[in-house]
């Protein structure tokens, strides 16, 4: 809990989260907690808050802890009242984790993208309502953006789905269909 910038109250998973104990951080600004580049937009988003300007409940900071090591995080903010006077309930979620997957799952596509777009085939995938969700790099360089888009719609040019169509028979049996389309 934060009155005036400064922290008031913590909970044991704050402190191990800092690496500072919780009667370091007693006292404390808020913002010494974070790499030095973002002190001042948590200052202005504070200082927003007390002075009823619109600022968003739930941002990404960057945790700077005690010992320099510096950590991704999710902080959502309220106004509540604690011991009679307007303060700030501040809820921290460490990001580290989800960093590491999103690079991971980054690394993997770039990976599959760059093995697709070595074989020259034209891989893509599309769902039970003909949207497309995937195409290798090979269909991107060709046929751009595929986003939002149906695949007769981003195939064919087409604006609705192409008769004798695999993908209804693919899905229904569960079995490999192979079926021949001619792009303009």
């Amino acid at each position: 809990i934060i009155q005036d910038g400064r922290i008031v109250y913590l909970n044991p998973s704050m402190a191990r989260l800092s690496g500072y104990t919780s009667d370091e951080q007693l006292g404390m600004f808020f913002a010494e907690s974070l790499v030095p580049d973002e002190r001042k937009k948590i200052e202005q988003a504070y200082r927003d808050r007390m002075t009823g300007k619109h600022v968003p409940q739930v941002y990404e900071i960057t945790l700077q802890r005690k010992d320099g090591t510096r950590i991704p995080a999710e902080v959502n903010a309220t106004v509540i009242e604690y011991m009679g006077k307007s303060s700030d309930f501040v809820y921290i979620r460490d990001l580290s984790d989800r960093r590491k997957a999103e690079k991971e799952i980054r690394e993997a596509k770039d990976r599959l993208d760059y093995v697709l777009g070595a074989t020259g085939t034209g891989f893509d995938i599309i769902d039970e309502d003909y949207n497309v969700m995937y195409v290798d790099p090979n269909w991107a360089r060709s046929l751009g953006d595929y986003a939002g888009r149906k695949c007769y719609e981003y195939f064919m040019g087409a604006k609705r789905k192409c008769s004798g169509c695999a993908i209804p028979q693919a899905l229904k049996t569960q079995q490999k269909v192979i079926s021949e389309e001619y792009l303009e």
